[in-house]
């Protein structure tokens, strides 16, 4: 299974990608990330803040959902090696 982080915004207002096979780690990151999907199925949609200008914002794709990510996620033990590694991997 592959995970996905997608940098949008910005300056230019292109997108970047990275990719990473998850094949290789530990079954507990798959757990952690299904745990995480599913409360994010779970919350109500909060009003969707303006972002300012030339900020990026960043989205996680995994096992078919895109969901956003913030700095609390990026902080979060369980998922800060493996969004560090892909924030060093995006590319247009």
């Amino acid at each position: 299974m592959k995970i996905r982080l997608i940098q949008s915004g910005g300056f230019i207002g292109k997108s970047k990608f990275a990719e990473e096979d998850l094949s290789g780690y530990p079954k507990q990151l798959h757990t952690d990330l299904d745990e995480h999907i599913a409360a994010f199925h779970d919350r109500a949609i909060p009003a969707k803040k303006q972002p300012g200008r030339d900020t990026y914002n960043y989205f996680l794709e995994y096992n078919g959902t895109r969901m956003p990510v913030d700095e609390n996620m990026f902080s979060a033990p369980e998922f800060s090696a493996i969004l560090a590694l892909l924030k060093t991997k995006l590319h247009y």
